[in-house]
């Protein structure tokens, strides 16, 4: 009985390392939030959709800029602030870098 026990508390505590590890927040994935909130005005790939709009693969703001204008929004860019989280926002500026020629 006693080794039924200790096997029984083994298993759970192994379920329960391992069930936490898929629990664990993820890193967001700067494309997919890109996608979902960003190519429908600046493109797939990064080449403005509409008029106004600042064309990514010719941009020359800094890291700290581009994070400041998802933010807060700037001219006919609207704020993020209260769509994404601070993680998110970093995610998507590090991926519409990419488009930089």
């Amino acid at each position: 009985m006693r080794k039924y026990f200790l096997i029984g508390t083994i298993t759970i505590a192994i379920a329960f390392v391992f069930g936490n590890l898929y629990a664990l927040p993820q890193s967001p994935d700067g494309k997919a939030v890109y996608k979902r909130k960003c190519a429908r005005c600046h493109g797939d790939n990064g080449e403005p959709q509409k008029k106004g709009v600042t064309d990514l693969r010719t941009s020359d703001l800094t890291d700290a800029e581009a994070l400041n204008i998802i933010t807060n929004g700037e001219e006919k860019m609207p704020a993020f602030k209260k769509k994404l989280t601070p993680d998110e926002i970093k995610a998507v500026a590090t991926y519409a870098k990419k488009f930089r020629k």
